[in-house]
């Protein structure tokens, strides 16, 4: 079964009635009552995912108008008491945003429409499958939490090795320098980096099966400027990527398509991103660049589901009147390489 993402909308109950005022009212509630979680226009807020450009789980007005009464048990959606009318009137808004997403894409964005996954992609990769690889994966940044990157295969090995020849080479045109990416491959597909840009590839082919791309971010300091993007971690149906403006965005795994996007720090105060994020139970922990530009580094854990904060852990603030040394030190606090996590370890360890 195709995993398929879950189309939730986040109500408050506000006082106020559009009837009478000339407004449609399925916009000014979905305004009113949808907008910080899921954007103004549907592709995703600070607080939800994406109700566009997904595979949605209510695919019809109606069904719409149900979810939006019943909720998703377990899934992090109440139940909402609406008049059917309230509920028609969002649902058809809900849907008019869907036609208006497939016909323009967001702003800075482009997304190749995807061509078939491998037939051995899987439903999804769960932590499991991250924690303890798989024969002939590589599913995070280092192949394993350890960090060791050690590869226990055995097929080549000191008597065969010469005979290596290259089977198939993909070109990443545009990108602005040597690539720093480490490919990601889970299910038969490897995942692959540049600045502000993801590709899926089918790991035995070198076939193109989606790419996702966003405007560089002008006026950048340092490495983020540079166009560095260490890679991606996965998880579920997500791929979990930075931006160059020190955003954290989650793509869809099969199709490539935005399901959020949230600001992890003002890209205007000398932060970005560069580092592959990295992915513990349902957290997945992304730190920022900048050390050499005078930021204070911080790494956030965020749920997977959506990008709600759950921890912050910053590099504590000098008093003044600290040593050279001191001020360096803080100012080298940025995650600029992924982690590395063990059960044993309390919090990650991310390298700077």
């Amino acid at each position: 079964m195709t995993p398929i993402a879950t189309l939730a909308i986040c109500l408050a109950f506000v006082a106020g009635d559009a009837r009478g005022q000339g407004i449609d009212p399925g916009r000014q509630g979905f305004l009113a009552r949808c907008v910080s979680c899921h954007g103004e226009d549907g592709r995703g807020g600070a607080r939800g995912f994406a109700i566009v450009n997904v595979q949605p789980r209510a695919t019809s007005r109606d069904a719409v108008h149900d979810l939006i009464r019943d909720g998703i048990p377990n899934g992090g959606m109440p139940a909402f008491p609406l008049s059917d009318e309230e509920l028609d009137a969002i649902a058809t808004y809900v849907m008019s945003l869907r036609a208006t997403a497939a016909r323009t894409p967001a702003t800075g964005e482009s997304t190749r429409l995807p061509r078939p996954m491998p037939a051995d992609k899987g439903d999804g990769i769960p932590f499991v499958d991250v924690a303890q690889p798989k024969r002939g994966t590589w599913p995070t940044y280092h192949g394993h939490l350890n960090g060791n990157r050690f590869s226990p295969l055995d097929q080549i090995n000191g008597g065969n090795v010469q005979h290596l020849a290259p089977a198939w080479m993909f070109t990443i045109h545009d990108a602005p320098r040597d690539l720093q990416v480490t490919p990601v491959v889970a299910g038969g597909v490897m995942y692959v980096t540049s600045v502000n840009e993801a590709f899926a590839l089918d790991a035995r082919s070198g076939r193109e099966i989606w790419h996702y791309r966003r405007a560089r971010t002008p006026g950048l300091a340092g490495d983020a400027a540079s166009g560095i993007n260490r890679g991606v971690a996965l998880l579920g149906d997500r791929v979990f990527m930075v931006t160059d403006n020190a955003h954290l965005i989650a793509l869809h795994r099969h199709t490539g398509q935005l399901l959020w996007d949230v600001e992890m720090a003002d890209a205007r105060q000398n932060y970005g991103a560069t580092s592959a994020p990295l992915v513990v139970n349902d957290l997945v922990i992304s730190g920022v660049s900048g050390g050499d530009e005078g930021i204070r580094g911080f790494l956030d854990a965020r749920r997977a589901a959506t990008p709600v904060l759950a921890h912050r852990q910053s590099l504590p603030r000098l008093q003044r009147g600290g040593t050279p040394r001191r001020q360096s030190l803080q100012q080298l606090g940025a995650g600029a390489r992924s982690g590395h996590w063990s059960p044993q370890m309390a919090l990650p360890v991310h390298a700077s």
